[in-house]
């Protein structure tokens, strides 16, 4: 797939769409026996195993922040364990980190590493022990076998709006286990840009997809977290929910009913807010 900078505009319309718990149903098991677990192993929280795992799951799956980049998961979290007594000498570091970085990846912190000169040990040791963290969650997810689902719905939807738009993957994720992902559930051929982590935010992504020639009322973002929302919010475009638990339905509405609206300009109306409702009462 082209990079950002080479990608060109070649239909009327963007569809931007989420990876992980969007198109692949792969969230809850990436965040439950990967992110957690490397997590536990790296700080050597096998003490707190049971707290940490419920925490981490409420941050990244079953709350607001469901979707959020993993290393501000990780800054949340330790400050959380912090706040509950549990030692975490790391958080301020990478609280600072995150708060400061332009892009928030594995590359650009090993830059980062890399270009400075400590006179603090301890915070490059922190810095370290992150990337080792996110590096070990990356190797266990792509030695996974289960990994690539697609839900059911989606290679059909997916079909569709190919037809009459480009679309962009638009995803958090590391950006070799999306092409291997959607590569391997022979998804790749439906789209044309794929933006990760490692090309920045989504909400940076958006707006550097729509300065390629796209009107924004010709493009829309799907995503099953908040963070996807705000990204399609802050740059004036539409969204629709994927919602957790009923992704099937709400992939087979968006081909059957939705598309429609959208081809037309007439989904950012009162279709959105209902959907957006829906969307709200599923985040805690």
């Amino acid at each position: 797939m082209n990079n950002l900078e080479l990608f060109q505009k070649e239909k009327k319309f963007l569809v931007c769409i989420d990876s992980d718990g969007c198109v692949m149903d792969s969230m809850n098991r990436k965040h439950e026996e990967f992110f957690a677990p490397a997590l536990i192993e790296i700080w050597n929280l096998h003490e707190y195993a049971s707290i940490v795992k419920q925490k981490w799951n409420r941050i990244n799956l079953y709350s607001k922040t469901r979707g959020i980049n993993r290393f501000l998961g990780l800054a949340l979290i330790l400050e959380e364990l912090q706040n509950e007594q549990i030692p975490m000498q790391d958080y301020r570091v990478v609280e600072e980190w995150t708060s400061n970085a332009e892009v928030l990846s594995n590359e650009a912190l090993m830059e980062y590493l890399e270009s400075t000169s400590f006179d603090d040990e301890a915070r490059e040791r922190s810095l370290k022990r992150m990337l080792a963290w996110s590096r070990l969650v990356n190797e266990r997810i792509q030695a996974d076998p289960c990994m690539v689902r697609p839900f059911t719905e989606v290679k059909d939807t997916l079909k569709e709006i190919a037809a009459i738009a480009d679309i962009a993957i638009v995803s958090s994720a590391n950006k070799s286990a999306l092409e291997e992902e959607w590569g391997l559930a022979g998804l790749k051929k439906y789209t044309g840009i794929l933006c990760s982590q490692k090309e920045g935010s989504k909400t940076l992504c958006i707006g550097q997809l729509l300065n390629k020639g796209y009107i924004k009322s010709d493009s829309i973002m799907i995503g099953d977290a908040l963070g996807d929302f705000m990204a399609a919010k802050k740059n004036s475009i539409g969204f629709y929910p994927i919602i957790a638990g009923d992704e099937e339905l709400s992939w087979k509405n968006f081909r059957m009913k939705e598309l429609s609206f959208f081809k037309k300009g007439e989904f950012q109306k009162e279709r959105q807010k209902a959907l957006l409702h829906k969307f709200y009462e599923g985040l805690l």
